[in-house]
Protein backbone atom coordinates (compact mmCIF):
# COMPACT_ATOMS: atom_id res chain seq x y z
CA UNK A 1 0.00 0.00 0.00
CA UNK A 2 2.71 2.39 1.03
CA UNK A 3 6.44 2.37 0.74
CA UNK A 4 7.66 3.84 3.70
CA UNK A 5 11.47 3.81 2.62
CA UNK A 6 14.34 4.35 5.14
CA UNK A 7 17.38 2.78 5.60
CA UNK A 8 16.47 -0.97 6.71
CA UNK A 9 19.38 -1.09 8.77
CA UNK A 10 17.30 1.50 10.91
CA UNK A 11 15.29 -1.50 11.69
CA UNK A 12 11.64 -0.33 12.99
CA UNK A 13 13.08 3.36 13.92
CA UNK A 14 12.21 3.72 10.34
CA UNK A 15 8.66 3.83 10.88
CA UNK A 16 8.63 6.37 13.16
CA UNK A 17 8.95 8.91 10.53
CA UNK A 18 6.35 11.55 9.56
CA UNK A 19 4.06 10.16 6.63
CA UNK A 20 5.35 12.94 4.39
CA UNK A 21 8.46 11.31 4.50
CA UNK A 22 7.64 8.34 2.90
CA UNK A 23 9.17 7.06 -0.29
CA UNK A 24 5.38 6.65 -1.74
CA UNK A 25 1.95 6.84 -0.67
CA UNK A 26 -1.40 7.27 -2.12
CA UNK A 27 -3.02 10.53 0.16
CA UNK A 28 -6.53 11.84 0.47
CA UNK A 29 -7.51 15.37 -0.25
CA UNK A 30 -5.65 17.47 1.78
CA UNK A 31 -7.79 19.03 4.57
CA UNK A 32 -7.57 22.18 6.80
CA UNK A 33 -6.84 22.44 10.54
CA UNK A 34 -8.60 25.37 11.47
CA UNK A 35 -7.31 25.19 15.05
CA UNK A 36 -3.47 25.18 13.93
CA UNK A 37 -4.39 26.83 10.14
CA UNK A 38 -2.54 24.36 8.12
CA UNK A 39 -3.22 22.42 5.37
CA UNK A 40 -2.74 18.19 6.65
CA UNK A 41 -2.44 15.45 3.91
CA UNK A 42 -4.11 11.99 5.20
CA UNK A 43 -2.66 8.71 4.15
CA UNK A 44 -5.01 6.43 2.42
CA UNK A 45 -5.45 2.69 3.45
CA UNK A 46 -8.85 2.02 1.75
CA UNK A 47 -7.59 -0.96 -0.21
CA UNK A 48 -5.29 -3.67 -0.16
CA UNK A 49 -2.39 -4.03 -2.02
CA UNK A 50 -3.74 -5.88 -5.08
CA UNK A 51 -6.34 -3.08 -5.61
CA UNK A 52 -9.49 -5.05 -3.55
CA UNK A 53 -11.19 -3.82 -0.30
CA UNK A 54 -9.07 -3.92 2.77
CA UNK A 55 -10.55 -5.23 5.56
CA UNK A 56 -9.10 -6.08 9.13
CA UNK A 57 -10.39 -8.46 11.17
CA UNK A 58 -9.34 -8.43 14.72
CA UNK A 59 -10.98 -10.36 17.84
CA UNK A 60 -11.58 -7.87 20.07
CA UNK A 61 -11.79 -5.07 17.90
CA UNK A 62 -10.51 -1.39 18.64
CA UNK A 63 -9.29 -1.07 23.05
CA UNK A 64 -8.23 2.45 23.74
CA UNK A 65 -5.55 3.39 26.17
CA UNK A 66 -6.77 7.20 27.55
CA UNK A 67 -3.40 9.35 28.54
CA UNK A 68 -5.34 12.22 30.86
CA UNK A 69 -7.99 14.42 29.40
CA UNK A 70 -7.55 14.78 25.30
CA UNK A 71 -5.09 11.73 24.69
CA UNK A 72 -5.90 8.63 23.41
CA UNK A 73 -4.63 5.87 21.90
CA UNK A 74 -6.40 2.73 19.64
CA UNK A 75 -5.14 -0.30 19.35
CA UNK A 76 -6.34 -3.43 17.39
CA UNK A 77 -6.78 -6.57 19.65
Amino acid sequence: MCDIGGDPKDGNARFDRAHTEWESCEYTTTRHDAEYDVDVTIPMFDRSPNGGRLLIVVKHGLRASEYGDDSVTFYLS
